[in-house]
């Protein structure tokens, strides 16, 4: 693993582990490297299975979000992204399940990925807790660029 020399004290320090459920970059613990881009990364620690097809609203055309002209004090709240910027339809999507595998360790024990029939891009994400509890969900507000 790559480290850095600390001059003062003389020994190599090993960097941290960008990967599985350390928490991502600048992010204060709110997400764990293997969310960014929804999911990144090694797929081993997780069964995966493909459960079907469905129909739900996902985020979708949030051409808003990309205005230059919103400023992020009118697009950020406290708690969440202000909903007058977003952007829903219905749309078909195919619904994967990740449970962790026996032995293997992430602080979300199981996922669900809602992944866009026709961009083939992962929508939304239910995180759960090692209690099965939903816990944080994850929303990709999808758009294209011509």
């Amino acid at each position: 693993m790559p480290g850095s020399t600390i001059p003062g004290q003389r020994r190599v320090r090993r960097a941290p582990q960008v990967a599985y459920d350390n928490p991502g970059t600048a992010s204060d613990n709110m997400r764990t490297s293997d969310q960014l881009d929804m999911f990144n990364g090694a797929p081993d620690r997780y069964d995966w299975k493909l459960v079907g097809k469905k129909e739900i609203y996902v985020p979708y055309n949030s051409y808003r979000l990309q205005n230059p002209d919103v400023k992020y004090k009118d697009l950020l709240t406290p708690l969440h992204i202000n909903p007058d910027h977003l952007r829903y339809e219905l749309h078909r999507v195919w619904v994967v399940d990740a449970t962790l595998r026996p032995n293997e360790r992430h602080i979300y024990k199981r996922r669900t990925f809602y992944v866009d029939e026709d961009s083939w891009q992962i929508l939304l994400v239910d995180n759960y807790d090692n209690r099965d509890q939903l816990w944080r969900v994850s929303e990709g507000h999808a758009m294209n660029f011509l």
